[in-house]
């Protein structure tokens, strides 16, 4: 009997263990899925920057879609912004060179 307790004793500890060790992953997860999506929100309002800045992060998300750090439905979403985003800056440009 006494052998049963002590069992059970170590196993009740064992589980507590496990519960902090799981709470403290979800935590570090939920560290890091924030620090990703705020780096993919930087990218994606760097993609509506100026020309020089917008081709370089661009290429910064083809480089994480290559080496399969973003899914293919993220780079779609960075590809159409960026194409948003030069599309109009062109029409800026044709806009400016009306009103002149």
């Amino acid at each position: 009997m006494e052998t049963l307790t002590k069992n059970n004793k170590n196993k009740d500890k064992k589980i507590e263990e496990l519960k902090e060790e799981n709470h403290s992953l979800k935590n570090t997860l939920e560290f890091w899925k924030d620090k990703f999506l705020r780096v993919m929100s930087l990218i994606k309002d760097k993609l509506f920057g100026k020309e020089k800045e917008r081709e370089k992060y661009f290429d910064v998300s083809k480089d994480l879609y290559k080496k399969g750090i973003i899914k293919e439905d993220t780079f779609n979403e960075l590809k159409d912004k960026y194409s948003f985003s030069k599309e109009h800056d062109d029409k800026r440009k044709d806009d400016f060179e009306i009103e002149i």
